[in-house]
């Protein structure tokens, strides 16, 4: 039998990071480590051979393990997993006592195989082999037919036999992560875009501006990131070479006043670097597409879905958000996402009130008192049990006054609701905390009267 001793396990673990860069994967300490990775966007659907490349090192060190009497031969073992094979002959390398290669040849497995056993002699005559020194794998070459991490085992043997049966191993030492599988694109939704209609906007009149005074702000964004992988062939992947120029992005909100042209995607929150074309409109003006970008368009930065107002349609409220459609090149498939979340509201005052039962017999009306230096215009929604109904075309509420407005009819100041209303909802061109409402109940029958506030934003 062969003579050998343990190395202590402290100085194992120093010499592999002491030699960490001769290896990609260090499987003395794997959890700092990590191996070859290549792009998850390439389809695998039979046996693939993964070339080793600048890009997808698919090397591996270890320890040594153990010291050998001097002239005794060794046998290191690696092992992939089932399935999983080196497509060409590994090779592997160690010093000896001489700091000089130790002489390897392949004594099982390799080529076509998911293990290879390796026989490793000094390099000469009196010398031997030393458990501290590092010894590193170098694979021509790994075939798959899946994209699941592929791991490596390192194993020392004093004989061919155990090395054979892979029994009564010296050492063993693992990567769960020898070659593994990662997006080389990301999509990363952006924070929130938040915009305000301006209740005070002119000339056009209210809402039909931002806040600022603006006339376009952003409602979506995101960014659509490369990170580079191995692609088959060893080298590093380009935008380019996973992605097609035919890529789109859709925003769902609400796009009714927009000017001609007037949603485009912009690379700047700014709203003033477009990219790729002007979004179309469909759905009513509910749907954004934009078609057409090109791998480098929509890689290039955070991208930012702008929305420009035609300055004489009000600025509906709205919620916006998007999907991010990718399209591979021939044999990738990226994975689709979601563009960040944006909402557009308005700084006016909106007041609600309660009127009855549609059962009942009664009438009513809104008192409303305007305690600004601004007279302010106003819309009604009339809410019935059958749903909204918009009531007359808006009414005035002069500056520093106090005015009564019938719920009811279509005569003089009246909101012109149906009769089965049951509820009313003004919404005022005028920055809240400046309008105080209330409703007043009348039953004909019993002559009474009921006062209500109206609640909201007052």
């Amino acid at each position: 039998m062969k003579s050998f001793k343990k190395v202590a396990l402290a100085a194992a673990v120093a010499a592999v990071a002491a030699g960490n860069a001769f290896a990609a994967a260090n499987l003395d300490n794997p959890g700092v480590t990590t191996g070859g990775i290549y792009a998850a966007e390439r389809n695998l659907t039979t046996a693939t051979n993964l070339a080793s490349g600048a890009a997808a090192d698919q090397t591996a060190s270890a320890a040594f393990g153990a010291s050998f009497a001097t002239d005794a031969v060794a046998y290191v073992r690696f092992d992939l997993p089932a399935g999983v094979t080196f497509t060409a002959a590994p090779g592997y390398a160690v010093n000896d006592s001489a700091a000089a290669p130790a002489l390897v040849s392949v004594a099982q497995g390799g080529a076509g195989q998911s293990f290879v056993v390796f026989a490793v002699a000094p390099s000469a005559v009196g010398e031997n082999l030393v458990g501290a020194n590092i010894g590193t794998l170098t694979a021509a070459g790994i075939t798959t037919a899946n994209k699941s991490a592929i791991s490596l085992t390192y194993k020392l043997f004093e004989t061919l036999t155990n090395a054979a049966n892979n029994t009564l191993s010296l050492k063993s030492a693992s990567h769960s992560s020898f070659i593994s599988f990662q997006n080389a694109i990301a999509i990363a939704p952006s924070t929130k875009q938040e915009a305000t209609a301006d209740v005070s906007a002119t000339p056009g009149g209210a809402y039909t501006k931002f806040t600022g005074p603006a006339t376009v702000k952003p409602v979506a964004a995101f960014t659509v990131a490369h990170t580079a992988r191995a692609l088959l062939d060893g080298t590093a992947s380009t935008v380019g070479a996973i992605l097609a120029d035919t890529n789109s992005v859709v925003v769902n909100g609400d796009f009714s006043a927009a000017a001609t042209g007037g949603v485009e995607l912009h690379s700047a929150a700014a709203c003033n670097a477009q990219v790729g074309t002007d979004a179309v409109l469909s759905g009513g003006n509910q749907i954004a597409t934009f078609s057409g970008l090109t791998a480098a368009a929509i890689t290039s930065g955070e991208l930012f879905a702008c929305y420009t107002v035609n300055t004489t349609t009000a600025i509906v409220a709205s919620t916006y958000s998007g999907s991010i459609d990718l399209v591979g090149q021939a044999n990738y498939t990226p994975n689709d996402g979601s563009t960040g979340t944006g909402e557009i509201d308005r700084n006016g005052t909106v007041l609600k009130g309660a009127i009855g039962n549609a059962g009942e017999s009664l009438s009513g009306s809104v008192h409303l008192s305007n305690t600004s230096a601004n007279g302010a215009t106003f819309s009604t929604s009339c809410l019935t049990y059958s749903g909204r109904v918009a009531g007359l075309t808006e009414r005035s509420l002069p500056a520093n006054s106090a005015r009564r407005f019938n719920i009811f009819g279509a005569s003089g100041d009246a909101l012109g609701c149906p009769s089965h209303t049951v509820a009313v909802e003004l919404t005022l061109a005028v920055p809240s905390g400046q309008v105080i409402g209330s409703v007043v109940r009348w039953n004909p029958t019993t002559g009474l009267y009921t006062f209500e506030s109206m609640t909201g934003n007052q």
